[in-house]
């Protein structure tokens, strides 16, 4: 009894040692280079090699723009929580042991495909820039931050990520829709070149940053949305009117900080409006206080003005399609043609205040505007027919 004592723990003391003392087989060297001079220090005995128990005490990997081309070894990184591992040739990752994963980071990789299924415990997930063409992150309930930017994905499915903070859908031209109903505590969306036509931005009230281009939006309406302190809208061909009369207009002066806080990391941008270039169609921003507005946000088109009156935003300037403007915008003569002759025609200023009111008999019409002072009017026509047409133009 006594005698088999000194074994018992001689061979305890062997396990540990060959535990402890185990190296990790890393066979690509950028990689190994990358966890050798990382930080927070994983090569804490500084030997040159990275041993499982180094390994199991590692909680954070950065090895972004090292020339990796495998990550071979990370399994024995159990309690990894966070791998920032972006612009490197990755094609392929194994995560099955890295159960504690909060947050992966591997945009601008080689990646074709990834399996997260393990990997339950993730709120941040940033592949952008990838060539995969699906991702599952319905089991992910901790996700706050999804990027799958310019990845071959045409749907996914974020309806059970109710804690999601923000989303960044960006060159997806296959993504024509996406379900955002349950995710009300999103705090920054990003909507560019996506098959997206129309969004609601309504329902999160929480909304702080809003990042839209090459869309083929006609209106932007953030009336809802008093947490705005970001809004970048560019690039917008068919864009007509931004609301953002939603009694904190202050909010998007340039200057502050305007941020989402992760349990992981976090967004920041400066405040601000920019509504330039590629917006030509865009006539009206609704606010809530115009001189503040003019003072503030010059990163507007120039035919651009803006408003208190939400009503005219809700005019349909070629509602019927039987009326042109043939020179819009004008300098002196606005030159009307309808496919009916025109029996009444009015111009009010966007204030709605009646500047003109003639009666007419014909289907082309030149009416004199050069002592119009610069700035955004509608036009109503009468026809014969008693149909009704409201235009927009522009009054250089």
């Amino acid at each position: 009894m006594y005698k088999t004592r000194p074994l018992s723990l001689l061979l305890l003391a062997l396990l540990c040692q060959f535990t402890f003392g185990q190296i990790v087989n890393i066979p690509d060297a950028n990689f190994k280079n990358a966890l050798l001079n990382n930080f927070p220090e994983i090569d804490t005995n500084n030997d040159g090699e990275i041993q499982v128990s180094e390994a199991e005490a590692t909680t954070i990997i950065s090895a972004f723009s090292q020339g990796i081309n495998s990550l071979v070894g990370i399994e024995a990184f159990v309690n990894l929580e966070r791998l920032v591992c972006f612009n490197n040739p990755i094609a392929s990752v194994d995560f099955s042991n890295n159960t504690q994963l909060q947050q992966i980071s591997m945009s601008f990789t080689d990646l074709s495909e990834i399996d997260i299924s393990n990997n339950l415990q993730l709120s941040f997930i940033s592949l952008g820039y990838t060539s995969i063409s699906d991702i599952d992150v319905v089991p992910h309930s901790n996700l706050e931050y999804l990027d799958i930017d310019g990845t071959n994905i045409t749907s996914v499915d974020v309806t059970n990520n109710t804690g999601l903070k923000a989303i960044s859908l960006i060159k997806l031209n296959g993504v024509t829709s996406i379900d955002l109903s349950n995710n009300l505590l999103l705090e920054s969306i990003a909507l560019r070149e996506t098959g997206i036509t129309s969004f609601d931005f309504s329902i999160f009230p929480s909304l702080k940053i809003l990042d839209v281009g090459f869309t083929n939006f006609t209106d932007v309406d953030l009336s809802n949305n008093p947490q705005m302190c970001f809004l970048r809208v560019r690039d917008c061909s068919l864009l007509n009117t931004i609301n953002i009369q939603n009694g904190n207009t202050q909010g998007l002066a340039p200057g502050s900080t305007c941020s989402v806080d992760f349990t992981i990391g976090g967004l920041t941008s400066q405040s601000g409006l920019n509504a330039s270039p590629g917006c030509p169609n865009l006539d009206l921003i609704c606010v809530d206080d115009i001189q503040f507005a003019t003072d503030n946000f010059n990163q507007i088109p120039t035919q651009t003005q803006f408003v208190e009156d939400c009503s005219v935003l809700s005019v349909d300037s070629y509602s019927l399609q039987e009326a042109v403007l043939l020179n819009n915008p004008v300098t002196d003569n606005l030159t009307i043609e309808s496919t009916q002759n025109i029996k009444t025609v009015s111009i009010f200023s966007i204030t709605g205040k009646q500047i003109l009111s003639e009666e007419s008999d014909t289907n082309i019409l030149d009416i004199d505007v050069s002592y119009l002072t610069s700035g955004l009017y509608f036009v109503v026509l009468e026809t014969t027919e008693e149909r009704v047409e409201v235009l927009k133009f522009l009054k250089k």
